[in-house]
């Protein structure tokens, strides 16, 4: 039943219960060439027909079971008059290039005033999960969800076999899906649909789905998977003991942003990793020692079955200063909950958005924005909030900063002696990994709360007219950072001396599958790249004018030092994180060149090792068990672990239980670095030629600091916040760039062959 689009159409129409399927008639390609005149003619004659009709690709190739290319041939609506119906023809024929035999044209009346559209799958084409997706939009224009257009696409997700009911009107595409697979097979199906301002629903096409991954599951193995999730969360969502906060969240973007910087669906291995050297324990102790409450015994990322999520109510937890009392911090953290699970779309930005964790030139109309926070209560967090910010502009926390710096330096001097290192793998892969957390990751967690307090000052002194946007840019652009030395050193040394400095960056720093600069330099650099020239940096000074408005600022919100002296503190703290990223990360390399080296002397590759367990394979370190049986344990279990991690999908922001079996993704404000246009074509990171591109990278940290080198027009990335390392990088460089646009967004843009940006007035604008 499922063949060329006209031809399935035309044999379901009469056959549905839940839809409609609009009337049609359709002919062959090669005999429009023929019989134009004889073709036109039937069109004028048909009853069927409206005055406005559409014309629709129906090429042979167009869908099949292994290959789709839907959107690749022209459609076109027009009044059913001779001329213009053969112009539309011919325009929808010319798509097609060299024309088949078995090509077809469809002519169906138009469907005008739809209330809603869109097209839905039956199984996720990303992962071979059993579940319901539905891709929609609130509009009458029926070409928005596939066309990439301009216009809020929404996206809904439910699990099959549930017995849930559906909101309106989705439960009756979810109904149809149902009937269809009654005639066709439990297949893998792609739809689209349009509802009428009636309330009809009406099949626009039905075509197999081209699924890139088959579950090794079956369905009702990954019901119980959702299941297991489901009875965990009802302890984690619920009152926690030692934690302020009613309610739980969790979250993918919140805090250390885990979708940025390991991905959605992580390796075991680079999950692991992350949560051994960040967020087990060190996220936590850096945070009390710059001031703010312990949680030192609360993990911040929970695992769903290996997808990571923030455990925001202990994120929130660790912003309340130290010094804020018990009953207001308690206030405190639920209303920042409250509005989060208000404004799930905020999931990306809590800290600008939601919870003030510093004294900010705008904080009050911050806290005011928090429901339930009495003035009192107001005024004492805003006492405590500067306090806290003081101490990092002139007290405790500066000497701290100034601290976390010499450690820095201390674990450069360690990642050199390594080589000269006579202990076993094992024991120096150990090494490593704890003069990273204790010399790189924990001093890196200080100097990033720093950098945070600095980011959401500049931001503020912007927001209130201290500084101007300009101002701001130029600001970020004279700071000389890792990017830019790394495209400076392009040109200035050769590629051995490069690789020294940089060989160990790679994109993906906690994945072992993919080879860093110094294992695949040719993928990375070349010719061109290292004769770019050098990026100009341009000094960067106060006018008088603002020097007067921001020592003025400074003084009415009693916050210590001078103008230049805060922008000394911006600076300072601002470069601080993204070379303590870049010094960490190299001890990460090295761990995972161990941990390669390791499993290469027992048969193991890369990714056979990115399902091991890093603490499985540390405490080896304390045993005697065989290490080639520990490895294949741990590489099974992984394996078989990722199985389930592969096929679940679950909301970005979950607060309640029962959002496992359906939900809606939560539109997302993408973050616009710069005030630039860009236009350019659409590339992926690895695409041969990259000048003048915009490129979009999933999840970007900075181990794709080499695309800089390529001349990109511009960036999007699919997660990432306004202070993540790619918007400091897009800053610095003065690189347009979208960052965090969500996954419907980037979904939308990747299909896209050409993209306008407009940082000035965010937008992006799909052009071809």
């Amino acid at each position: 039943m499922l063949t060329s689009k006209a031809r399935t159409l035309a044999a379901l129409v009469g056959k549905l219960k839940t839809a409609d399927v609009l009337p049609g008639f359709f002919f062959l390609a090669q005999e429009w060439m023929r019989n134009s005149d004889g073709i036109l003619e039937e069109i004028r004659a048909r009853d069927d027909l409206t005055d406005d009709i559409f014309v629709r690709s129906s090429a042979a190739i167009e869908d099949s079971q292994s290959s789709s290319l839907a959107g690749r041939y022209r459609s076109k609506r027009c009044r059913r008059e001779d001329v213009l119906v053969a112009i539309s023809i011919a325009e929808v024929v010319a798509s097609y290039g060299e024309v088949s035999p078995d090509d077809e044209i469809l002519v169906q009346p138009f469907l005008s005033w739809t209330l809603a559209s869109g097209v839905a799958f039956n199984m996720d084409p990303k992962s071979g999960a059993r579940c319901d997706i539905i891709n929609y939009t609130l509009s009458s224009d029926t070409s928005l969800v596939t066309s990439g257009g301009a216009g809020k696409v929404e996206v809904y997700i439910a699990s099959r076999h549930t017995g849930i009911d559906h909101p309106k009107p989705l439960d009756s595409v979810i109904s149809l899906l149902r009937e269809l697979e009654e005639l066709v097979g439990d297949i893998p199906l792609d739809i689209e649909f349009a509802i009428t301002r009636e309330g009809q629903l009406v099949l626009l096409q039905a075509r197999h789905l081209v699924v890139t991954v088959t579950s090794p599951l079956t369905g009702q193995e990954q019901l119980e998977a959702l299941q297991e999730i489901h009875r965990s969360l009802v302890s984690i969502l619920g009152p926690r003991k030692g934690l302020f906060g009613k309610r739980g969240l969790l979250g993918v973007m919140t805090d250390w942003n885990p979708a940025e910087m390991i991905g959605l669906r992580p390796r075991p291995l680079a999950l692991s990793l992350y949560r051994f050297l960040i967020t087990d324990s060190v996220w936590a102790r850096q945070r009390r020692k710059y001031g703010y409450r312990d949680t030192r015994d609360v993990p911040l990322i929970i695992a769903l079955h290996g997808l990571p999520y923030v455990d925001v109510r202990a994120s929130f937890n660790s912003f309340v200063p130290s010094g804020l009392d018990d009953a207001t911090a308690e206030r405190f953290v639920d209303a920042c909950l409250d509005r989060l699970a208000a404004n799930p779309h905020l999931h990306d930005k809590v800290e600008f958005e939601i919870i003030p964790s510093c004294y900010s030139f705008d904080v009050r109309e911050k806290l005011s924005c928090l429901v339930g926070l009495s003035d009192r209560d107001q005024e004492v967090i805003t006492r405590e909030l500067r306090s806290l910010t003081c101490s990092f502009l002139a007290g405790a926390a500066g000497k701290r900063v100034l601290r976390d710096e010499k450690a820095l330096q201390q674990l450069e001097v360690r990642q050199a002696g390594l080589h000269n290192h006579e202990a076993s793998p094992i024991y120096r892969l150990y090494q490593v990994l704890s003069d990273c957390r204790r010399y790189g990751t924990g001093p890196f967690a200080g100097l990033a709360r720093a950098a945070f307090v600095a980011t959401d000052l500049l931001r503020s002194a912007v927001n209130v007219g201290f500084l101007r946007e300009e101002e701001s840019e130029r600001f970020l652009r004279s700071l000389n950072m890792p990017a830019s030395r790394l495209l400076a050193h392009l040109t200035l040394l050769d590629r051995q001396q490069f690789l020294q400095q940089y060989g160990h960056l790679r994109p993906g720093t906690y994945d072992i599958r993919i080879p860093s600069y110094a294992d695949k330099p040719d993928r990375y650099l070349s010719a061109a790249d290292e004769s770019a020239l050098e990026p100009h940096k341009a000094a960067f000074s106060l006018s008088p004018g603002t020097l007067t408005k921001l020592e003025d600022g400074l003084t009415r919100n009693g916050l210590p030092g001078t103008a230049d002296g805060f922008m000394s503190f911006l600076a300072r703290s601002i470069i601080g994180r993204e070379t303590a990223k870049f010094t960490f990360s190299r001890s990460v390399s090295q761990a995972l060149d161990l941990v390669h080296a390791i499993g290469a002397d027992y048969g193991f590759t890369r990714e056979e090792l990115s399902f091991a367990d890093i603490r499985e394979v540390l405490d080896l370190r304390l045993s005697t068990w065989a290490v080639k049986d520990v490895l294949s344990r741990s590489i099974d279990s992984g394996m078989s672990r990722y199985e389930r991690t592969s096929i679940i999908a679950l909301p970005p922001l979950i607060g309640e239980p029962e959002e496992v079996w359906a939900f809606h993704i939560p539109s997302v404000k993408p973050n616009f670095v710069t005030q630039l246009v860009v236009e350019g074509p659409v590339r992926t990171p690895l695409a041969p030629d990259l000048s003048g591109a915009i490129v979009l990278v999933e999840n970007a940290d900075p181990g794709f600091d080499w695309l800089f080198g390529k001349r990109i027009g511009g960036l999007i990335t699919a997660y990432g916040g306004s202070n993540s390392h790619m918007a400091i990088r897009a800053a610095e460089l003065g690189l347009p760039a979208v960052i965090g646009a969500g996954d419907k967004l980037f979904e939308i843009w990747s299909r896209a062959r050409h993209l306008r940006i407009d940082c000035g007035v965010e937008s992006v604008e799909v052009l071809a």
